[in-house]
């Protein structure tokens, strides 16, 4: 009978460590607990895929709802919104850390 490989995670060696991940941990447990504290892109995530974009709207007489796809596109195209106006100024310290890190030496 050989020796049967160990299946344990890994723990940080230090106290300092542990207690920085632990706090982390607490940290985003508590956040993803509480929806107030949500990121967008899971707000709206959220919102497409329950379909619960349209429950809050009052509709005004002789005035169509728009149709439930429609509001979703919506929806996506206004999550991507920051990502496309950021990413243009940011792209240029995304490529100096891919190729830093793919300098051997």
């Amino acid at each position: 009978m050989g020796a049967q490989p160990q299946r344990k995670i890994p723990r940080p060696l230090f106290k300092s460590d542990r207690i920085a991940i632990q706090g982390v941990a607490d940290l985003l447990r508590h956040a993803l607990n509480d929806a107030s504290k949500w990121p967008i892109q899971a707000v709206l995530r959220q919102s497409v895929l329950q379909g619960s974009s349209l429950a809050n709207i009052q509709p005004q007489p002789n005035v169509p709802l728009p149709p439930a796809q429609t509001i979703q596109a919506a929806v996506v195209v206004l999550g991507t919104v920051p990502i496309l106006l950021v990413h243009p100024f940011l792209q240029r310290y995304f490529v100096k850390g891919v190729l830093t890190g793919a300098i051997k030496g």
